[in-house]
């Protein structure tokens, strides 16, 4: 009970009642507005679960996407060792390309007239370009031409 010394209903008076009335209406808004902030609450409540569930798979991705990320790198550094090994060999078989195409081309000009050039000073029998027929013997060397000039056939003598 509210401790208040009940009274009795022939001795109520109409200011009594008035106050009894207010009272009433005291309680009703205090319970409206316990109502109304219990709704608030609750929908607060429910706004906070969802954005921490959408908080968690964001954090749940992203913790993911970092381990994958993780372990690509882990793989990229083990396949960085196998590439540079491949490399190694590929440069050293490169190199002894480089060496067997020298050796076998030191007597020849199978390249270019800067190969035959490089390669032998003296003239080379075979050698295909003009430098070495003419030091051979083999053909004249023909006389430079001068640019925009044509050549046209003697027929002074036909």
């Amino acid at each position: 009970m509210t401790g208040q010394p009940r009274i009795p209903l022939d001795d109520l008076t109409s200011d009594a009642l008035d106050q009894l009335y207010a009272e009433l209406e005291l309680a009703k808004r205090v319970a409206r507005s316990a109502a109304r902030d219990a709704e608030l609450a609750l929908t607060q409540y429910l706004v906070a679960e969802a954005n921490r569930d959408r908080y968690r798979h964001a954090w749940q991705s992203a913790r993911q996407r970092a381990e994958a990320y993780g372990e690509g790198i882990m793989r990229l550094c083990d396949d960085r060792d196998t590439y540079a090994g491949w490399l190694e060999q590929e440069q050293a078989h490169s190199a002894a390309l480089r060496a067997d195409n020298a050796r076998l081309t030191a007597g020849q000009c199978l390249d270019s007239r800067a190969m035959c050039e490089q390669h032998h000073a003296p003239p080379v029998a075979g050698c295909p370009y003009p430098r070495c027929r003419a030091a051979r013997g083999d053909q004249p060397t023909p006389a430079p031409r001068t640019p925009g000039v044509i050549d046209l056939p003697d027929i002074s003598t036909a």
